[in-house]
């Protein structure tokens, strides 16, 4: 989901840098994306918020958000990414276009410049995906576990032992 026009947040407190950066990319209001955050989370205006946190907010609002390589961003075209400064600090920035909106300032970037000016490497790529359909209470629960049932709870030929499969993330090269 790519919004037409980028409205630049400047984030209010020094902590709140992912609820500017997801209030930009996801094309929402920064009150909206506050609301929800101080209905799930404890203080996230001062203690900043979790990459968990971020994806509990966006999907009370009805999105998803998913992780990609931080290179491949610029390709999905909007998006929030997380920085690293050189002393361990975190950071969310918002990329629209092939530019880094930072919500410290509200200045926008060329990456390359972004990352010599202020010594960061890009983390961790995050791009929120179409709204969900269905009320939220409709939606089916997350399972804790990486195992899943199969529809037949025992095989002739593998016996109950082997019914569950493990879930393995699939190895996506690029073309």
């Amino acid at each position: 989901m790519i919004p037409p026009v980028i409205d630049p947040i400047v984030q209010r407190t020094g902590a709140d840098c992912a609820l500017a950066a997801l209030a930009m990319a996801a094309g929402l209001p920064y009150r909206t994306i506050s609301d929800v955050a101080l209905q799930l989370t404890e203080k996230p205006h001062m203690q900043g918020l979790w990459v968990a946190d971020m994806r509990r907010i966006m999907r009370q609002l009805g999105y998803t958000l998913r992780n990609v390589k931080p290179d491949r961003l610029m390709e999905y075209g909007c998006g929030v990414m997380v920085v690293e400064f050189p002393k361990g600090e975190r950071h969310c920035v918002t990329v629209y276009h092939d530019l880094i909106v930072d919500p410290v300032n509200g200045l926008i970037w060329e990456p390359d410049a972004y990352y010599q000016d202020s010594g960061a490497n890009a983390t961790r790529g995050l791009i929120i995906g179409e709204p969900i359909r269905g009320r939220k209470s409709d939606l089916p629960k997350r399972s804790k576990s990486k195992r899943i049932q199969t529809s037949v709870p025992s095989h002739p030929r593998i016996g109950p032992e082997k019914a569950c499969r493990t879930v393995r993330p699939r190895n996506r090269k690029a073309r």
